[in-house]
């Protein structure tokens, strides 16, 4: 059996090789939801609509505490899929509807407040007002 490590890895060197498929990284659920909230598009899909894509198909019909399951997955696809500058979010209306969407660069705002707080210190150093 392969072992999930060396999977990733060169059979000859040991360096670790990205799949051909980025989204191969996921688990098979994580996958699956993340390809349910992905084909939605912008318009986003609820909870319950994921849950009913992913479980539905089960003969019990998917876990009891399915809301804070699907939050669990949500929260591991979008540490796995940072690396991809992806990341799923949700908007603030009730029910909830989640979609993908770019993930922002922080260091180039953290290096914009940097150079802000360096231009309001040469500012006051030099007694501009």
């Amino acid at each position: 059996m392969v072992s999930e490590r060396s999977k990733y890895c060169c059979p000859t060197c040991g360096h670790p090789v990205l799949p051909t498929d980025p989204l191969a990284i996921l688990p098979p659920t994580q996958r699956a939801i993340f390809d349910v909230i992905y084909a939605a598009g912008q318009a986003g899909v609820t909870r319950e609509a994921i849950t009913q894509s992913v479980y539905g198909k089960t003969v019990d019909g998917g876990p009891m505490s399915w809301r804070q399951l699907v939050s669990v997955h949500l929260i591991g696809i979008n540490h796995r899929i940072r690396f991809l500058n992806l990341k799923i979010t949700s908007d603030r209306s009730r029910p909830k509807s989640y979609f993908v969407s770019p993930l922002r660069d922080f260091r180039d705002k953290s290096s914009q407040k940097s150079r802000t707080k360096s231009t309001v210190r040469a500012t006051v150093n030099s007694g501009v007002r």
